[in-house]
C-alpha cells in the first residue's frame, strides 16, 4: 500500500488462486489411488480383504502388487519366512550379568514364573524360547483371534505338562535334549489342533 502496487491484480496471485484448489484436490485424489499399491517384502506373503471379506486364492507373493485402494480393499502383510520367537517362564529381558546370575536364588528376569513339581514341595522356573516360523498365512490370521497369544498359552501348557510329574531331581537330570523334545512335539500337536499354521 505505501508503495502504491496492488497485490490483489498482479497476474501471479491470480493463478495460484485459481489452481490451488484443483492442485488440493489432484494431491488428496493421489494419496487415495497410492492405497492401491502394496509393495509385499521377500520375507512375507499377503492376504487382501476386499470390504472386509478375505479372498480366495493364492496369497500375494514377494513384490509390487495393485489393487482396489483403501477402503474397498486391504492388504495384510504375513511374515511367513521370518523365525520369530515366544518367551515362555519369564517376562521382560534376561539380566546376563555373570556367573554369580547362574544361582538358583537369584531372580533373572522381572517377572519369574515357579512351577510346583509333583511331590508339592519344590519349585520350579523353566525359562524356555519357543521359536516358530507361520507356514500358513491364512490359518495365522483368521483362525484365532490372537495366534501369538493362542501359541505363548500352548507353550506354557506344554511346559507344565511336561514338569508337573516330575520331582525336582528327575527334572534337574533329565536329558535337556529330550525334554525340549518331547515339549516341542506337544506345542506343535497343540498348534495343529488349534489350527494356528505355525511350525
Amino acid at each position: 500500500g505505501q508503495l502504491g502496487i496492488d497485490l490483489r491484480s498482479t497476474w501471479a496471485l491470480t493463478v495460484v488462486r485459481r489452481t490451488l484448489e484443483p492442485l488440493l484436490i489432484g494431491l488428496c485424489l493421489m494419496g487415495w489411488l497410492s492405497t492401491s499399491l502394496t509393495v509385499v517384502g521377500v520375507d512375507e506373503q499377503g492376504l487382501v480383504e476386499r470390504l472386509g471379506v478375505p479372498l480366495g486364492g493364492q496369497p500375494l507373493m514377494p513384490g509390487l502388487h495393485l489393487h482396489w485402494p483403501w477402503p474397498i480393499d486391504q492388504v495384510s502383510r504375513i511374515p511367513v519366512l521370518r523365525v520369530q520367537g515366544v518367551q515362555v517362564g519369564h517376562e521382560g529381558e534376561v539380566e546376563t550379568g555373570g556367573p554369580e546370575n547362574a544361582l538358583w536364588a537369584v531372580q533373572h528376569a522381572p517377572n519369574e514364573f515357579t512351577l510346583l513339581l509333583s511331590n508339592g514341595r519344590d519349585l520350579i522356573t523353566v525359562a524356555a524360547a519357543v521359536q516358530y516360523r507361520i507356514t500358513d498365512p491364512r490359518a495365522w490370521r483368521y483362525h484365532s483371534q490372537n495366534p501369538a497369544v493362542a501359541l505363548r498359552a500352548i507353550a506354557y501348557r506344554a511346559v507344565t505338562r511336561s514338569t508337573v510329574n516330575r520331582t525336582l531331581s528327575d527334572a534337574l537330570s533329565q536329558n535337556i535334549a529330550t525334554l525340549t523334545g518331547q515339549m516341542r512335539a506337544m506345542v506343535q500337536q497343540d498348534a495343529d489342533a488349534l489350527g494356528l499354521g505355525v511350525e
